[in-house]
C-alpha cells in the first residue's frame, strides 16, 4: 500500500472522529503547540507524517493535526462528568412505642393522676374577741416572779453589822417605805453573790406603839444555827460571815404589812 493510500484512510478516520466528538476542550485548539496538546492530552496513542502536517491520535480518540508544530485541526473527545449519586432521603422519624394495656397499665395511671397537685382553699380563720369571765371564773392577774420579789423587798432593807461570840451575828433593820408599820409578816434571808439561799428564818412583830416608823432602824441579832438546818450548814454560814461578808446578801420579804393608821399594804395583799 502507498502513501497516498493511507493518507486518504488517515484524513477519513480523522473526519468519523470529528463527527462522533462532543466537545472541545477549552485548553486545547488551534494554535496550541505540540507540548501544550501532549500536557493536555498526554502522549499520543498514533502519529503521522505527510510532509510538514503532523496528525496525533490519543488515547480517548481525540486527534491533532499540526503544521509547523502548531495545530490547524483538532477534535477532542471531552471527559463526562461524573454525577454523583442522589443522597438517600432522610429516614423517617421512629413511631412511637404502643401504648401499653391491661392491668399494669391501668395501674401506672392511677400512679400518674396520684402525683397531680391538687389545690386546697381553707377558710381563713378570724379571731374571736375574748368572752369575758363571769363572776365565778374572773381571776386577778399575778405580776411576774421578779417584780413579785422586787415588791416583798421595797418596804424594810437589811445591813450587816458584825460577828459576836457564840456564832452569833448583829444585823440592822430599816423602815424604808415612807409609813409606818405597826405589823410585820415575812422572811428573813441570806443569799449568796449567785442568788443560793445560805439560811434564813420568819420574822414577824407586832406592837402597839408601832414597830417601825418610817426612816427607823432596828438592831437584832440572830444565830447562824437558827438560820440554817443542820450544824455544818451553820459552821460555813459563820465561816463566810466572818471571810466575806459584803459577798452576802441580806435580805427581809415582806408577806404582810398593817400599818399604824389601820390599813394593810394593798401591793402585799394581792400577791396572796
Amino acid at each position: 500500500m502507498n502513501n497516498e493510500a493511507v493518507l486518504a484512510r488517515w484524513l477519513i478516520l480523522v473526519a468519523l472522529c470529528g463527527t462522533l466528538a462532543t466537545d472541545v476542550r477549552g485548553e486545547v485548539g488551534v494554535g496550541s503547540t505540540r507540548e501544550q496538546v501532549i500536557a493536555e492530552l498526554g502522549g499520543p496513542k498514533m502519529s503521522m507524517r505527510n510532509g510538514a502536517k503532523e496528525y496525533l491520535k490519543f488515547r480517548d480518540g481525540s486527534t491533532a493535526t499540526l503544521e509547523g508544530g502548531k495545530v490547524v485541526e483538532c477534535r477532542l473527545h471531552s471527559v463526562p462528568a461524573v454525577t454523583p449519586p442522589p443522597a438517600p432521603p432522610p429516614a423517617p422519624p421512629p413511631a412511637p412505642p404502643p401504648a401499653p394495656t391491661g392491668p399494669a397499665a391501668q395501674e401506672a395511671q392511677v400512679r400518674t393522676e396520684s402525683t397531680v397537685p391538687v389545690a386546697v382553699h381553707t377558710a381563713p380563720v378570724t379571731s374571736q374577741p375574748p368572752v369575758a369571765a363571769g363572776p365565778e371564773t374572773a381571776a386577778t392577774p399575778q405580776p411576774p416572779m421578779a417584780e413579785a420579789q422586787r415588791i416583798r423587798r421595797s418596804y424594810v432593807a437589811a445591813t450587816f453589822v458584825e460577828v459576836i461570840p457564840g456564832g452569833v451575828f448583829r444585823y440592822r433593820l430599816q423602815n424604808v417605805c415612807g409609813k409606818d408599820i405597826k405589823s410585820f409578816q415575812g422572811a428573813f434571808n441570806l443569799y449568796d453573790a449567785h442568788g443560793e439561799r445560805l439560811g434564813g428564818k420568819s420574822l414577824t412583830f407586832t406592837t402597839k406603839e408601832g414597830w417601825l416608823k418610817s426612816g427607823a432602824t432596828y438592831n437584832g441579832d440572830a444565830s447562824v444555827d437558827s438560820m440554817t438546818t443542820s450544824p455544818t450548814d451553820g459552821a460555813s454560814l459563820l465561816g463566810k460571815l466572818r471571810r466575806g461578808p459584803e459577798k452576802i446578801s441580806f435580805v427581809v420579804e415582806a408577806d404582810a404589812i398593817e400599818f399604824m393608821n389601820g390599813t394593810k399594804e394593798p401591793a402585799l395583799e394581792a400577791l396572796k
